[in-house]
Order: C-alpha cells, then sequence, then structure tokens
C-alpha cells in the first residue's frame, strides 16, 4: 500500500506542473487535488497501528517524500501565494490589478488608432465641386435671373479653425448648339458668390461647403433645340490661404 501511496502523490503532482504552465486557475485546481491527497496520507498514517521496523523506515520515507513534494509546490508558487499547514495553497488573483492592465492596454491601443492633431497633414484641401448640371429657361424669358447651387468638399487637416472669408466663381462658355444667342464660345466672365455655408470649419474637420451663384438667361422661343454649356472655377479666400478647384461637372442653360 505504501508504493501505492507514493505513486498517487507522484501521479497527483504532475498535472500541478502542466497547469503552472497553462494557467493560475489550473494551478490551483492541481495543488488542491494533490493537498486532498496529502491529507488523506496524513489521516491513514495517524489512524494505522503500529508496525515493525522496516514498516516505520517506509513510512518515514513516504513522510519525508511528502514533505518535499510540500516544499517544491511552495517554491513554484506565486510569491502572492498563501498556504497553510495541511499542504492547501491558494493565489489571490487581483482583479483590480488586472482591470487596470486592460484599462493600459486600451489606452494604448487608442492612441495608435486616434493619435488626434499630431496625424494631422497640415493642409487644406478641396474637391469634388459640383454644381445643377442643367437649368431649362422658360419661354418668353428676357435676362430672367436664376440660381445654380453647387457643393465643394472641404478638407481642414490643420491645427486651427478654418474660417471661409469669401467664394467667386469663373465661367467660360465651351460650347453652343442651336440658335444660341447669349453670348459666343470662349467668353469669359467672374461672378461673386455670397450665398454660401458653413463659414468655418472646425480643425481636423471634413464638411461640404454648399453655395449658390446667380445666372440669368433669355427665351425667344428659337424652333430648333438650342443650349449653351458652361465650364466653371471657383475660388476660396480663407483664413488658411487662397485655395482654387475646377467643377467636377458643366452646366448646360437649355433654351428649347
Amino acid at each position: 500500500m505504501s508504493i501505492v501511496w507514493v505513486l498517487l502523490l507522484a501521479v497527483a503532482r504532475l498535472p500541478l506542473l502542466v497547469a503552472l504552465l497553462v494557467s493560475s486557475a489550473g494551478f490551483l485546481a492541481a495543488d488542491s487535488l494533490a493537498s486532498l491527497l496529502i491529507v488523506m496520507g496524513h489521516r491513514r498514517s495517524r489512524q494505522a497501528p503500529k508496525q515493525e521496523g522496516a514498516r516505520d523506515q517506509k513510512q518515514a520515507k513516504i513522510s519525508d517524500f511528502v514533505e518535499k513534494s510540500r516544499h517544491l509546490t511552495k517554491s513554484l508558487l506565486p510569491t502572492n501565494a498563501r498556504c497553510v499547514p495541511d499542504g492547501r495553497c491558494e493565489v489571490k488573483i487581483c482583479a483590480v490589478r488586472r482591470l487596470r492592465s486592460l484599462v493600459i492596454a486600451g489606452i494604448a491601443i487608442t492612441a495608435i488608432g486616434a493619435c488626434g492633431p499630431f496625424c494631422l497633414s497640415g493642409k487644406v484641401t478641396l474637391s469634388n465641386a459640383r454644381i445643377d448640371p442643367t437649368y431649362k429657361c422658360p419661354n418668353p424669358a428676357r435676362d430672367l435671373p436664376y440660381d445654380v447651387h453647387g457643393s465643394i468638399d472641404v478638407d481642414n487637416s490643420t491645427r486651427n479653425a478654418l474660417t471661409i472669408k469669401s467664394m467667386s466663381e469663373a465661367g467660360i462658355l465651351v460650347d453652343v448648339h442651336g440658335a444660341w444667342n447669349i453670348g459666343s464660345v470662349g467668353q469669359k466672365y467672374d461672378n461673386k458668390i455670397d450665398n454660401f455655408t458653413p463659414k468655418s470649419i472646425k480643425s481636423g474637420d471634413k464638411t461640404t461647403v454648399r453655395f449658390s451663384l446667380s445666372f440669368n438667361c433669355t427665351n425667344s422661343g428659337p424652333t430648333e433645340s438650342t443650349y449653351g454649356d458652361f465650364d466653371l472655377k471657383f475660388t476660396m479666400v480663407t483664413s488658411g490661404g487662397t485655395y482654387t478647384i475646377s467643377g467636377a461637372n458643366k452646366h448646360r442653360l437649355v433654351i428649347t
């Protein structure tokens, strides 16, 4: 029975060593099992009758093995482990400390993903300037004013708020068809844009500036299909400088 008991103790300690490499929870489970076997062994030894000298020597070897195993267990435990005389040990895991580590890791990941103003390019970028593609002039009409609506995407990648001081457009008649009589191809003109919003863009923000500009048309009722195509270029004067962008599409004024 003594040899069997020694083998049981050895087998009980093997999972302990494996669990230490996996997790503290696994270690505690294995150690509890081993400690239970130790306690049972001590109880059996107290209840067993005294035997002859050879039996006492074997029992002494078993006790020595148990004591060495207990010391090995303690040496493998973390420094915050607490052991009691019967061989059982427990490790206190601080939830606050683990939570703090997770918070620090989360902050680091967030800082890498969103580096704030340090990642700004320091530039103002205008893109996607678009206007109403067509307008049909009613008949009859003579110098009839109408509004052309437009928009420009603005990316303020500077560290300062961007104030839009003024806007203007420069147009050119690039093509005509039919009985067109409102200017000729190549004719240029300039207009100030008074109606635009927003007037300011925060640092790091992207927004769409919307505006409208004034056109006029004359329609005397031609019998054939008549229209003219205009190319437009826009200028934006801001607190960060002056920027110019060409329209992404033409504006067609249809007479008939």
